[in-house]
């Protein structure tokens, strides 16, 4: 349920519990979300609440959605850093910084 009296806004909690249940593993990567009249009844929310929850975890990389079928936990790949070289002056200049290196090794 939302804390009214909180001073945060609504959207924001069911996004916060949403966010959490994802990081503890409740929600994997690929697991659908509840709908939206699911999660607007368990928090006590009205419909538009619960989707601006979800455009704020989508704006924030968390979530995806398909049309027609729902909300769905993205995959979260974390960024590996192959090489401490990549940072050198060197590679800068040839145009293979930080990021463009990363980039190219992982495909």
């Amino acid at each position: 349920m939302v804390d009214q009296a909180s001073g945060t806004p609504a959207y924001r909690q069911v996004a916060a519990d949403l966010r959490d249940r994802i990081n503890r593993g409740d929600l994997p990567a690929g697991a659908r979300l509840p709908s939206e009249y699911e999660l607007a009844e368990q928090h006590g929310v009205s419909r538009p609440t619960v989707r601006e929850a979800f455009a704020l975890l989508r704006s924030e990389g968390l979530v995806r959605s398909e049309r027609g079928r729902g909300y769905f936990v993205r995959d979260q790949r974390t960024v590996q850093r192959l090489a401490r070289n990549r940072l050198s002056r060197a590679a800068r200049q040839r145009d293979k910084g930080a990021f463009k290196a990363d980039a190219a090794a992982g495909g």
